[in-house]
């Protein structure tokens, strides 16, 4: 994932959007205020997921640490010495930050976020020939629950905003066809008065979704 490209998930968002406006002007019926319709959920909708968008790829490089930090234990406990154990774990970093040498890592931190210390501690007691005394198990099964809820959560929110989406098109589909099909006052919908606020809520709902959706986000990385 690129933080700065929209991803595969995100093109099924435009097309979403670009289905929308379809339906809007079945709604609608003035290419004019589709239009305009279309405008005021871009203006919203496409800077939501850019930022959406780098928001995963940060969430995507914690996961890549804590990947690599819990594989860099499990080497040391299996008696692998740190160097080592470094260098055989530093492939899951490949693709999200620079890999050090591991005989710069006095002066070069890695991004492990919340283990960052923890990590630190360690190399402190690879230079006293200290590190294999330590007991990593509770940290390894630790690493394992975050790295396995943060996983299941991102699924999970992904999953509900599409379904969301879905259930809009759908809902947005039945109520054109009721117009359609009901013998109304064609004229109404014609007016200035209905076609204006009518433009305004038709741009929400998927607005609103992408919306709520980067904020969660947001909370996830904030806690990740």
């Amino acid at each position: 994932m690129k933080k700065n490209k929209l991803t595969l998930s995100q093109l099924g968002d435009i097309l979403a959007l670009l289905s929308s406006s379809l339906l809007s002007f079945m709604l609608l019926r003035n290419i004019y205020f589709t239009l305009a319709t279309l405008l005021l959920s871009s203006f919203i909708v496409i800077p939501l997921l850019f930022s959406s968008n780098k928001i995963k790829y940060a969430l995507q490089c914690k996961l890549a640490s804590y990947t690599f930090f819990s594989s860099f234990l499990k080497n040391i406990s299996c008696s692998e010495n740190v160097k080592r154990s470094y260098e055989n774990a530093a492939k899951y970093l490949s693709g999200y930050t620079s890999i050090v040498p591991y005989e710069d890592l006095q002066d070069t931190s890695l991004p492990l976020y919340r283990y960052q210390n923890v990590f630190q501690f360690i190399l402190e007691k690879a230079r006293n020939n200290e590190a294999l005394l330590l007991f990593y198990l509770p940290m390894i099964d630790e690493i394992k629950t975050v790295t396995s809820k943060l996983e299941k959560d991102l699924y999970r929110l992904e999953k509900k905003k599409n379904e969301t989406i879905i259930f809009l098109l759908v809902l947005e589909l039945l109520f054109a066809l009721v117009l359609f099909f009901l013998p109304l006052d064609g004229n109404i919908f014609t007016t200035f008065y209905f076609l204006v606020p009518a433009c305004v809520l038709l741009s929400l709902p998927l607005s609103i979704t992408h919306l709520i959706y980067h904020y969660q986000l947001k909370g996830e990385n904030d806690h990740a």
